[in-house]
């Protein structure tokens, strides 16, 4: 690594740790190979690769992970990206981004420079131009200013969001501008809510189609999964932003707790007037008081003593067992069930476990003194191959615990707790020896026989399918760990894959 990434690293913003300890640099693209960069380069100037495919993948991946610096084309789904560039600089902190054109675009590309890309790419070019450009870009990230202090606004009674879930990160205090912009106009990496997963992306999206509207918000997910996070941007990205969001927990409140804490002059429907009421994990109520909530529901919807209150309610039971069990009433269950949100467990987020923990890591190094850089392959194998039975909260509190038990500079394997390291089989967690979850076994996909027999008078390159295939199987359909097994990039695997799924259509 140069010396200039290296003070990039340490110097980008006072009080602002880096998510990995190395430069994230996000490629923006449509999927061609004519526009594919080589991956070997950033991992040679030392950055972490992440890749976003078209605009709105790019938009959302800005807003969740904070990229340092971008590389987009010039144009991109047959568009100019202009106007993306100019989204993509309006996020705080801003990253430094880079054009890549062909030579007939110089004119196009000078507007981009002057709309404030750094640096402009003309193909074809050189793996050393590519090179110096990616360590210009991390070296112009130390000259970057820090970001100004968010504007505060003032305290409300009970309007702060309860942290019931330790994995639910506090809110920063939201600009007015921001108020029902949507998801895009908040920087999520800053909040402490960071995802790259397809699965969470498409949260999100629900999440920022509901908070436009007066539904109710039903939250639904295993214990850990975030669902006070996701019930506070839903009511930060809503017109009712300005407004309290007041919190009240259900789990452990008797029938008689329950109605004193939410009615009256005193009680959480009286603040929560104009704002959102969030109720949490609404399913563990008794019974008996279940038909009086259907009542103070609509009478805090309809404003009968006010503007009203917006309704989110969660919980950690499947929404569909909990009413054929009874937990829920049905009379309960039908009025809040409007706009419903299901996170998925981290275990189905690909790719996030790694990413929050190089996140946290460096969070909890700062906040506690501690010299902690980074993990080692083995041990972020370990990490992203562990089922995470408690998600966010459990995988949070071990990084944690990690932190204040131990000085760094490296988290190993031998610093994660035993359930994290049985996540691996013995020989695997064997340095030099690739990863793979003790899970995911090895048995080959119906649809991929690998057996030699069944590769007898097959061409190269449909044994190449069925390998990969198999492999992805086997891996319990993880392409990135897949690639790990077969020693590629995860890009290339998905190449393949849309190529042999462009070549069935047609």
């Amino acid at each position: 690594m140069t010396r200039e990434i290296r003070e990039a690293q340490k110097n980008r913003f006072d009080g602002e740790p880096m998510s990995s300890g190395r430069p994230v640099v996000l490629l923006v693209g449509d999927g061609r190979e004519d526009w594919m960069l080589p991956e070997e380069a950033f991992e040679d100037a030392g950055c972490r690769l992440m890749r976003a495919e078209g605009f709105s993948q790019a938009r959302k991946t800005c807003a969740l992970s904070a990229p340092d610096v971008v590389f987009m084309p010039l144009t991109l789904e047959g568009k100019l990206t202009s106007t993306q560039l100019l989204k993509c600089l309006s996020h705080d902190p801003a990253p430094v981004v880079v054009v890549v054109a062909s030579n007939d675009q110089i004119n196009t590309a000078a507007e981009a420079m002057r709309l404030g890309a750094y640096d402009c790419l003309f193909k074809p070019f050189s793996r050393s131009r590519l090179l110096r450009t990616i360590e210009a870009a991390v070296k112009q990230l130390k000259r970057v200013p820090p970001p100004p202090k968010p504007t505060t606004r003032p305290s409300r009674p009970m309007a702060t969001p309860h942290r019931a879930d330790p994995a639910a990160p506090a809110h920063a205090a939201m600009d007015p501008r921001q108020a029902g912009r949507g998801i895009d106009s908040l920087n999520l990496a800053r909040r402490g809510f960071v995802a790259s997963s397809p699965r969470m992306l498409a949260v999100l999206d629900k999440a920022a189609i509901v908070a436009q509207s007066n539904a109710t918000v039903f939250i639904s997910g295993e214990v850990g999964t975030g669902k006070t996070t996701i019930a506070g941007i839903v009511h930060e990205v809503s017109p009712r932003a300005f407004q309290p969001l007041v919190t009240l927990s259900c789990a452990t409140l008797t029938a008689q707790e329950f109605e004193r804490r939410i009615s009256g002059p005193h009680g959480a429907l009286a603040p929560a007037d104009g704002g959102t009421l969030y109720l949490d994990e609404i399913a563990d109520l008794p019974a008996e008081v279940q038909p009086k909530v259907v009542r103070l529901i609509e009478d805090a919807e309809t404003g009968a003593t006010g503007p009203g209150a917006r309704i989110i309610v969660s919980t950690g039971h499947d929404p569909n067992t909990a009413l054929r069990s009874g937990l829920i009433r049905p009379e309960l269950y039908y009025r809040l069930h409007v706009a419903p949100i299901d996170l998925p467990p981290l275990r189905d987020r690909e790719g996030d476990a790694a990413l929050i923990a190089r996140v946290r890591l460096a969070e909890f190094a700062e906040a506690e003194g501690r010299s902690f850089k980074g993990f080692s392959d083995t041990a972020l194998a370990m990490i992203s191959g562990y089922d995470w039975p408690g998600n966010l909260r459990e995988l949070i509190n071990v990084i944690h615990t990690v932190v204040l038990m131990n000085q760094g500079p490296l988290v190993t394997p031998d610093l994660l707790p035993p359930e994290v390291r049985a996540g691996l089989r013995p020989a695997e967690a064997t340095p030099g020896v690739t990863a793979r979850p003790a899970r995911a076994q090895s048995t080959p996909s119906p649809a991929a026989d690998t057996r030699p027999e069944t590769l007898i008078g097959k061409t190269l390159a449909e044994i190449e399918r069925a390998v990969i295939e198999a492999t992805i199987h086997a891996e319990g359909g993880s392409v990135p760990r897949a690639a790990r097994v077969l020693d590629v990039s995860p890009s290339t695997l998905y190449r393949k894959r849309e190529a042999w799924a462009k070549a069935i259509k047609e």
